[in-house]
């Protein structure tokens, strides 16, 4: 069995909040992410395909569509 959120899914949710403007320090299931100014949110993902998002400013609502769009599979909940 794969797990759901691999490799290249992780990259590709890197990827796609970039693509959106947000800067991303990626390190293997972690996310900083940044809008130039601030951090907006921490993203944690787990390979069984788990992701959630730590609230730290209110563009974390985007920040977690984005992730849905990029890792339709994986299951995203915001932590406030």
């Amino acid at each position: 069995m794969y797990p759901i959120l691999d490799l290249r899914t992780r990259l590709k949710i890197a990827w796609h909040l970039r693509e959106h403007g947000f800067s991303v320090r990626m390190h293997s299931f972690e996310y900083l992410v940044g809008d130039g100014k601030r951090f907006v949110a921490i993203i944690l993902v787990d390979p069984s395909g788990r992701a959630e998002v730590i609230k730290l400013s209110p563009k974390a609502q985007l920040v977690a569509e984005l992730v849905r769009t990029a890792a339709p599979e994986a299951e995203v909940r915001i932590v406030e």
